[in-house]
């Protein structure tokens, strides 16, 4: 989660500066897996949510994937 948070943090800073070559879907699938980490992590403190919390946790895994498949894209390495 903390270098998810530090990418995310990296991404504001470069779209700060003007470097616009990721496609807004990157960013997009970043900050959603960003939420649904903190999302499976508030559930699986109740007890009964284990199963959902790891649903969210594995859908937000799957959005980091492709989120990490654009930005190779968008880069040109694939």
């Amino acid at each position: 989660m903390y270098l998810l948070t530090a990418q995310i943090f990296l991404g504001i800073y470069l779209l700060s500066q003007g470097l616009h070559g990721v496609p807004p879907a990157h960013f997009a699938l970043a900050l959603l897996a960003a939420v649904g980490y903190m999302l499976a992590n508030g559930m699986v403190r109740k007890p009964g949510n284990e199963r959902n919390a790891l649903l969210i946790s594995g859908i937000s895994t799957v959005m980091i994937l492709a989120a990490f498949a654009l930005g190779l894209h968008a880069a040109g390495m694939i």
